[in-house]
């Protein structure tokens, strides 16, 4: 009986195991790349140090967000009106 709970505990671990990668695995395929002029990435690494951010990239992904969520608000606006 013992052996056998061990092994339905291994199958559940590897099981939570798996399905987390293959969450986080989706989450990190998303990859976007730029280029900025240097003086304009020097003013942005200042504001973002101002403003409390820990890294550029935190801040440019908040930044994207709040833009996909004005946009959401306006396709929804948009249709109240049709």
């Amino acid at each position: 009986m013992r052996g056998e709970l061990r092994g339905l505990r291994e199958h559940m671990l590897s099981e939570t195991y798996s399905s987390e990668r293959r969450k986080n695995k989706k989450k990190s395929s998303r990859v976007v790349t730029f280029t900025v002029p240097e003086e304009l990435y020097i003013k942005m690494k200042k504001y973002v140090e101002l403003k409390g951010y820990r890294h550029l990239s935190e801040f440019i992904r908040q930044a994207i967000r709040k833009q996909i969520e004005d946009y959401r608000d306006y396709l929804d606006e948009s249709l109240k009106y049709r």
